[in-house]
């Protein structure tokens, strides 16, 4: 396997992927060991395994990709309708549209090409399916009627699904969306084994699953100098896909191995990986490297992706490369690898609160009862980590070693 720390000139400050990048501001537990992953598999993950990502679309003619082939398909909302490759009229330049810069970033942390010069992905072997979401004041949205088409286009194409939006605080689908979501994760994907669900908890450092005594901010919204801010509060949290097995929701970690500020937790949090760190709502720095990645101009590459989308990026990623190390996987049984292959060695340090008087005291809330410390339980849970943080190496060596039962 050729020396990727001399063919790409990113890859040493790409701290998430090895432990070689020394920085102040750097603790190894951070990285995600792939390096040692690829040297265990020996290659970059599998181009049979494709992992498909709804996001704000993609720039396909970025050289991170290497060309077409990296994609296993393509499509985006026109109108309402999801027109994909192969449609009469479809075009593949308007996957991506100039300044939605996210989801090409979200594709290349999860599978940005080896060989170019442009930052490296988790698994950079395997093939993408991009699916561009409507936008509405400049976010990706999604409907009903969306999910039904994503899912219906990706049901045999796809391996992995990322989704890194969220909603807070309550994300509820209708139950003809979850039973399908059910029945992909089981029996559906390009294998027919199962499709493997990736989501982004959230960045806004509340609970997603929850009911608790005290109002917790969700959301804060500035006006102007002179004005307050406008607090969102709630003390019921619901998220409809996250007790739904084959499901994983990824909170995020800074590259000190600490929970990052901003990360939503509690019950239904099943894995964190590494992302960049700043508080909650006002997005005031604190300790922590982004994530370095492309993003849709390839002249303009960013070391500062950050948010709870580019954890599950790099979580989808890693579960290409289990599926390389061993296709015969089921999607439960990639989720049972990925969780308990997964890092407890975190750091959990917490963050101190802002003096009474302060006027952010309103909204930058403590942590609920249940989750003010992430210490792992009896049953290896942690509040703010879930199972742990993905561990790329951990990970493919069990896959490689997983016997399938029945």
């Amino acid at each position: 396997m050729r020396d990727i720390g001399i063919d790409n000139p990113y890859y040493a400050r790409q701290w998430h992927l090895h432990t070689g990048f020394e920085h102040v501001e750097v603790d190894v537990r951070s990285s995600i060991r792939c390096d040692e992953a690829w040297s265990r598999l020996a290659g970059f993950g599998d181009p049979r395994i494709v992992v498909a990502a709804t996001d704000s679309g993609c720039n396909l003619a970025h050289p991170a990709f290497g060309g077409m082939g990296k994609f296993a398909g393509w499509g985006y909302f026109d109108g309402g309708e999801l027109r994909t490759r192969g449609m009469p009229g479809s075009a593949a330049a308007k996957m991506y549209l100039p300044g939605a810069h996210h989801g090409t970033s979200m594709c290349a942390l999860t599978s940005g090409a080896v060989g170019h010069s442009h930052p490296l992905g988790v698994a950079p072997g395997c093939r993408l399916l991009p699916i561009r979401l409507q936008t509405e004041a400049n976010r990706a949205r999604i409907s009903e009627y969306a999910m039904h088409r994503i899912l219906d286009y990706v049901s045999e194409r796809a391996d992995v699904l990322l989704v890194p939006l969220s909603k807070l605080p309550h994300f509820m689908l209708s139950k003809s969306v979850v039973d399908r979501v059910e029945e992909l994760t089981s029996s559906g994907g390009r294998r027919g084994s199962g499709l493997v669900f990736v989501c982004a908890a959230g960045n806004s450092n509340c609970p997603i699953d929850i009911d608790v005594d005290v109002a917790v901010p969700y959301e804060v919204v500035f006006g102007d100098a002179q004005a307050e801010p406008l607090i969102k509060f709630s003390k019921t949290f619901r998220n409809v896909l996250a007790s739904l097995p084959g499901v994983l929701h990824v909170s995020s970690i800074s590259s000190l191995a600490q929970r990052c500020h901003y990360s939503c937790y509690g019950p239904g949090i099943d894995l964190c990986a590494p992302s960049s760190n700043s508080r909650a709502f006002r997005g005031d720095a604190l300790s922590g490297l982004g994530l370095t990645t492309s993003t849709g101009d390839p002249e303009k590459p960013t070391n500062r992706f950050k948010g709870t989308s580019g954890a599950a990026a790099l979580v989808a990623g890693v579960a290409a490369l289990v599926l390389s190390a061993n296709p015969g996987l089921s999607a439960s049984e990639v989720c049972r690898i990925l969780q308990s292959s997964a890092s407890k060695d975190l750091s959990h340090t917490g963050y101190d609160l802002p003096p009474p008087t302060s006027p952010d005291a309103a909204w930058d809330h403590p942590l609920v009862p249940l989750c003010r410390r992430g210490s792992f339980d009896e049953t290896g849970w942690s509040p703010w980590f879930g199972n742990g943080k993905v561990d790329a190496l951990r990970a493919v060596t069990a896959a490689q070693t997983w016997q399938t039962m029945g």
